[in-house]
């Protein structure tokens, strides 16, 4: 749902760009904008199934790579004791069976029509509320971006603080840009406090850095106060149960599929005039418009 979500963020906000204040005065960020591939369409899926809808990501086009196959390993390797950890290897006489791996935990939410599965990876006591918190495995730039050749970037290390390349800056930066909104949904729709991101080139572990909610926020709402992203999200959930109750209305108990848009439209009406060069087709029919 994440990727649906994020684009009433963009809706809502106007576009608004990252907050990137927080950074070094030396470090030269190229851009505040979200990146091309984190702004894309998104599509999903509704499938028909015991008189309920379920929603499937639309994964057709994705590939297994390193990352996704690593990020499960490195999940177990930060949660697990090492005896534990060590049965997983296919050397190891003792290792884990399918029968014998636990089933995972998840929070369940409801809002309006909605009922919201986020699996939870890790807990600490000292944290407030639920005590929950996400564990996200971030890999260096070299890496991410020529990820089919992973190889040739694995030379590419953290060395610095601060700094445009090598630095833990550079991944952070990269980090707001692309994914962090995601993140914070997802630390919303699970109730948990935060993210605990480990930074590696695939050979080894950099680092590691906690980031609650509101500095989340801070970066995508210009506040640490999460009464704004809270309301946002909370309306954007309001929104896409509208466009889902239109879709389902129109192709009652069948499987459907809905695209929320990214790119301007210059149709329907709003407060604000789609052909004005301060709307450029955001508003609210638009996304209307194109879902159904």
């Amino acid at each position: 749902m994440t990727g649906a979500l994020s684009q009433f963020h963009f809706l809502l906000s106007q576009w608004r760009p990252i907050n990137t204040q927080m950074l070094s005065s030396g470090f030269a960020a190229n851009s505040n904008k979200f990146t091309q591939t984190f702004t894309a369409p998104s599509a999903i899926f509704l499938r028909w199934r015991n008189g309920v809808y379920a929603i499937d990501a639309d994964k057709q086009f994705d590939t297994p790579n390193i990352l996704s196959m690593l990020g499960k390993s490195l999940e177990k390797l930060l949660t697990l004791p090492k005896e534990q950890y060590e049965r997983y290897r296919l050397s190891s006489p003792d290792h884990f069976t399918e029968e014998q791996n636990q089933p995972e935990s998840y929070h369940y939410s409801v809002l309006g029509d909605f009922l919201m599965r986020s699996q939870l990876d890790a807990y600490d006591p000292r944290l407030p509320g639920t005590g929950m918190f996400d564990l996200k495995t971030r890999a260096v730039v070299a890496i991410r971006m020529h990820v089919q050749e992973y190889e040739q970037g694995s030379g590419y290390q953290v060395k610095h603080g601060q700094g445009k390349w090598e630095s833990f800056e550079r991944e952070y930066y990269d980090m707001m840009r692309a994914t962090a909104l995601k993140y914070s949904l997802q630390v919303r729709m699970g109730r948990m406090d935060g993210i605990f991101v480990a930074y590696h080139n695939v050979e080894r572990i950099f680092g590691f850095q906690y980031i609650g909610l509101p500095e989340l926020d801070q970066a995508l709402h210009g506040q640490t106060d999460t009464t704004l992203g809270d309301q946002e999200f909370v309306m954007s959930l309001q929104l896409l149960n509208k466009i889902l109750n239109r879709a389902t209305e129109k192709f009652p108990g069948e499987a459907s599929s809905t695209m929320f848009p990214l790119i301007p439209l210059l149709i329907g009406s709003s407060p604000y005039d789609c052909t004005s060069k301060r709307a450029k087709g955001k508003c609210l029919s638009c996304i209307f418009s194109l879902s159904l």
